[in-house]
């Protein structure tokens, strides 16, 4: 009996040993990892977190970027650079070898027309651009004929407007248009360091550390690398490209590559709207 008495106490003993050990070191039982997955409220200025749903309509924004590249960078191929307001730089490169400018050509002057015909009540937001006089070298209005195009958001600004991004009230440029929201939730802020997705639109600065740049990224990056870009080899088979943009009278729009996403922009936004299958630019076809 006395021997029984002195295993229960010993067991006793041990156990209560393991169980401090257990909770001094820390061990615990292993759990599924639970994503943290949430879209925020429309009207919140704050960021989307991937990736409680997939929008594939950013995919539309970004394959009608990728229509309107000129040329692709990343294939040795050099920028088509700026000389004159108007198309005729960009049609003088129809039928070069290492350049496609024949969508751009077609699609980008219609566009134009569309945006002075369109009304204001569905375009209240910049527009600078006339088909008798258009700057289509252009980092912004390279990016917001994509984005008209696609369907996306036909009230998309046409120019840049840097400092917007300390007016709340200027938001009639892109800068303002998407800081502040002014599109009511149709884009929202990607969190920093997170995915990016083809069709996310980007914002630098420049070396005063004003909003300068815009640009869209048209491949996906995960965990510190870009891990496809297949939409941008439909197009341009061998590709490594990643980036659309062209630049204020210095390039037209092309396909080029960004080595980190997160080290070039100061913002990136993600459209969370719904197509416009409707929508007059969209309707715009080649030729």
């Amino acid at each position: 009996m006395k021997r029984k008495v002195k295993l229960a106490i010993a067991a006793a003993l041990m156990f209560s040993i393991l169980i401090m050990i257990l909770h001094f070191t820390g061990v615990k039982q292993s759990e599924e990892p639970s994503p943290q997955y949430q879209i925020v409220e429309p009207l919140e200025l704050s960021f989307y977190h991937p990736y409680r749903r997939f929008y594939f309509n950013n995919i539309d924004i970004a394959k009608a970027a990728i229509s309107l590249a000129v040329m692709d960078t990343t294939a040795g191929t050099d920028k088509l650079w700026f000389t004159c307001w108007g198309i005729s730089d960009v049609v003088a490169y129809i039928g070069v070898p290492g350049y496609c400018p024949e969508t751009f050509v077609n699609i980008a002057p219609k566009l134009v027309v569309e945006l002075n015909n369109i009304s204001y009540t569905e375009h209240n937001t910049s527009r600078w651009c006339y088909p008798s006089y258009c700057l289509y070298a252009s980092c912004d209005f390279n990016v917001a004929m994509a984005v008209w195009w696609s369907g996306a958001d036909d009230n998309f600004p046409a120019c840049l407007g840097g400092r917007g991004e300390f007016n709340p009230k200027h938001t009639y440029a892109q800068t303002g248009y998407l800081v502040h929201n002014f599109s009511n939730g149709k884009w929202v802020q990607v969190e920093p360091g997170s995915k990016v997705l083809p069709g996310d639109i980007a914002l630098g600065r420049d070396e005063d550390g004003i909003i300068g740049h815009v640009w869209m990224y048209v491949a996906t990056w995960e965990n510190g690398r870009w891990i496809d870009n297949s939409l941008v080899q439909e197009r341009f088979p061998n590709s490594t490209a990643n980036r659309y943009e062209g630049s204020y009278e210095s390039y037209y729009a092309k396909l080029g590559y960004d080595a980190n996403p997160w080290l070039s922009s100061a913002y990136i936004f993600r459209f969370t709207g719904d197509i416009n299958d409707n929508s007059k630019f969209k309707l715009v076809t080649f030729p």
